[in-house]
C-alpha cells in the first residue's frame, strides 16, 4: 500500500486544485461532535468517471475511501470517516440538476445538489413544487442527508429516494429500480423495478458510491397551514402523545409533526431573538442582549413541549383538520395556526404598536418563530444551526459549525408513538444525561403513524476532556436504551462499534455482502458493518 503513489495518480484524474493534503485538510477534518481520525487526504471530483478512476486507484493501491456528499453531517462525525487512513471523497462539485419534472414531481440529482440550489430551481423557473427540507442548512447535500435516512418537515427522507446510480468497487456503475433498462419509462417513477430492490443496500450502506438519485417532490397545495400546539402542563404529556397519533392515522395529520421540548425550542429561537435585538439596539452589549432574549423566551414559551406541523389538501380539508385539531388537542394545549397571510397581518401590527413593551416583545417572538414556518413550507435556512452556538454563550455571527470551539453530540433513537412509552423513556434519557451534566434538547418527530425519530443532542465545550465526556455519555446512554429495547435508527461515526455485535446473524449477513461487493473493503470500512 502506497499513499504517496495513489495521491499521484488521484491528481492526475482530479487536479492539484482538487486534491487536499496537509495544512490544506485541517479546516475539511475538524467537525462539531469534536472527533478526531488521520486522514490523508481529501479528493474533490466532479464527475462520474472521475469518481470511478479514484474507486479503480483506491483498490489498486489497498487504500481505503470515504464518500461524503457535502459532509455536513452535524455532530456525527461532519466528513470524518469510522477508521483512520481513509481519504475522503467530497463529492460538493458534482452539484448538476439533471432534471426536474414538474408532472410527475421528482428531481433527478447529484449528491452535491444542496437544500438552497433545489429550491433556487424551482423558484427560479416557478415550478408548482414543494421540496422536503431539513435544518441541517441551505448548503446541505439533499442526497446526502437522504442515504442516512433523515427526516424532513414532510417525510422520511430516505423513502423518497429512488433509481441510484453507483460506483461499485470494481469500477462498474449500478443504476437500482428500473434505471438499468435504458428505456424504461418509469425509472424515476417506480423505485423497486423488478426482482430484488437494490436501494436499500446503498441506505446507511458501504457498498458503493451513489453519485446520482431521484428524488420526490411535492406539488404546492390549494390549502396550506402551519400549525403549533403547546402543551399547557408536562402531565398531560402522554396524553398529547396519544392523540397526535390518532389524529396521524386519520390523516389530519400528514406531515412530519415536530415536537421540541423546551431545551430545543430555548436553543433554537433564543439566537434569532437574540439577532432581532441586535438589529434593534446594536449599541448595546452582546451579554445584555443576550440576557434580554432569554428573558423573551422565557416570557413567551411556557411549559416544556410544543408541536409543529404542516396542514395542506383542499381547503375544505384544511378547515376540518383545523376543527379536528382543536377538537382533539384544545383541552390541553393552546393552538395557533399560521399562515402567510396572518403573519403579514401581525407583523404590520407589531411594527405599528411597537411603542407599547409587550406588543414589541410578541413582534420579536414572531420574527424569530418564522425559521419555523419557513421550513413547514419546504423553504430551506441556516437559522436552526445558529442552535449550535447558543448553549456555550458563543455568538451565532460565523456559520462553520465543525471550525467553531462549540461541540454537541446528536443521538438519535426510535420511539413508539405511544404516550405512557414514551414518557418512560423520555424520562430515561433526560435523568441520565442530567446525571452528566447535560441538559438535553429533544425532539420527537413523527416519521409514520407509528415510531418517532427522536433526537437528542448535548452540548460541550469543545476540548479534549470535555469531547471524551461527552461522547462516553451518548455511549452509556445508548446501552441504557438498548436493554429498554430502544436503538438508535442512525449513528454518529463515534456510535457505529457500539451498535454492531458481531455475533448477530443480521450484522453477518451484511458482512457476507460486503465482502462479495467490496472484498477488499475499499468503501467506508466500518459504516454500520463489522468490516
Amino acid at each position: 500500500m502506497s499513499i504517496k503513489e495513489a495521491i499521484s495518480e488521484w491528481r492526475e484524474v482530479v487536479g492539484e486544485e482538487h486534491i487536499l493534503t496537509g495544512e490544506l485538510l485541517k479546516s475539511h477534518i475538524n467537525n462539531l461532535s469534536g472527533t478526531t481520525r488521520d486522514v490523508p487526504a481529501l479528493l474533490l471530483p466532479e464527475n462520474t468517471e472521475e469518481v470511478r478512476k479514484i474507486v479503480l486507484i483506491a483498490a489498486k493501491h489497498r487504500i481505503p475511501i470515504y464518500p461524503v456528499s457535502t459532509g455536513k453531517n452535524w455532530g456525527m462525525g461532519s466528513k470524518l470517516p469510522v477508521r483512520d487512513g481513509c481519504v475522503i471523497v467530497e463529492l460538493s462539485l458534482m452539484n448538476r440538476i439533471i432534471e426536474v419534472n414538474k408532472e410527475f414531481a421528482y428531481a433527478v440529482i447529484e449528491p452535491g445538489v444542496t437544500q438552497k440550489q433545489l429550491y433556487d430551481y424551482i423558484s427560479k423557473n416557478n415550478l408548482p413544487l414543494v421540496m422536503d427540507v431539513t435544518g441541517s442548512g441551505k448548503d446541505s447535500s439533499i442526497i446526502g442527508n437522504a442515504l442516512d435516512r433523515g427526516v424532513g418537515y414532510f417525510s422520511d427522507r430516505g423513502d423518497e429516494i429512488s433509481a441510484l446510480k453507483v460506483v461499485l468497487p470494481d469500477g462498474s456503475i449500478l443504476n437500482t429500480g428500473y434505471g438499468h433498462f435504458e428505456n424504461a419509462r418509469a425509472t424515476n417513477l417506480y423505485r423497486h423495478g423488478i426482482g430484488p430492490s437494490l436501494d436499500g443496500l446503498f441506505l446507511q450502506g458501504n457498498f458503493g458510491v451513489v453519485v446520482q438519485a431521484t428524488v420526490n417532490l411535492m406539488y404546492r397545495h390549494e390549502s396550506s397551514v402551519t400549525f403549533i400546539a403547546k402543551l399547557r402542563d408536562t402531565k398531560d404529556f402522554p396524553s398529547f402523545i396519544d392523540k397526535i397519533r390518532v389524529l396521524r392515522f386519520k390523516e389530519i395529520l400528514k406531515s412530519v409533526v415536530h415536537i421540541a421540548n423546551r431545551e430545543r425550542s430555548r436553543i433554537s429561537l433564543s439566537p434569532l431573538i437574540y439577532e432581532e435585538l441586535r438589529r434593534l439596539y446594536p449599541d448595546r452589549p452582546t451579554q445584555k442582549l443576550r440576557r434580554m432574549a432569554e428573558e423573551y423566551f422565557d416570557k413567551e414559551f411556557y411549559g416544556y413541549w410544543s408541536a409543529t406541523g404542516r396542514l395542506f389538501g383542499t381547503k375544505a380539508f384544511v378547515d376540518d383538520a383545523k376543527r379536528q385539531i382543536k377538537s382533539e388537542l384544545g383541552d390541553i394545549a393552546d393552538i395557533m395556526f399560521l399562515t402567510d397571510k396572518l403573519i403579514n397581518i401581525l407583523d404590520k401590527a407589531g411594527k405599528t404598536f411597537s411603542f407599547i413593551p409587550q406588543i414589541k416583545r410578541k413582534h420579536i417572538i414572531l420574527s424569530a418563530s418564522k425559521m419555523v414556518y419557513k421550513f413547514t413550507t419546504g423553504i430551506p435556512t441556516d437559522d436552526a444551526i445558529k442552535s449550535v452556538y447558543w448553549p456555550l454563550t458563543e455568538p451565532p455571527d460565523r456559520l462553520d459549525p465543525d471550525n467553531s470551539s462549540c461541540g454537541v453530540i446528536y443521538y438519535l433513537p426510535i420511539i413508539p408513538i405511544e404516550g405512557t412509552t414514551a414518557r418512560y423513556i423520555i424520562d430515561i434519557i433526560q435523568n441520565q444525561l442530567n446525571k452528566d451534566g447535560y441538559e438535553p434538547a429533544i425532539t420527537l418527530n413523527t416519521i409514520n403513524n407509528r415510531v418517532f425519530e427522536t433526537v437528542v443532542s448535548i452540548a460541550f465545550p469543545r476540548n479534549q476532556k470535555e469531547t471524551i465526556k461527552a461522547h462516553d455519555s451518548i455511549k452509556r446512554l445508548n446501552r441504557l436504551l438498548r436493554e429498554e429495547g430502544i436503538y438508535p435508527y442512525r449513528a454518529g461515526i463515534e456510535l457505529m462499534d457500539e451498535i454492531i455485535d458481531r455475533e448477530d446473524i443480521f450484522f453477518k449477513t451484511i458482512a457476507k455482502i460486503k465482502q462479495t461487493l467490496d472484498p477488499l473493503n475499499i468503501i467506508s470500512p466500518g459504516r454500520y458493518n463489522i468490516t
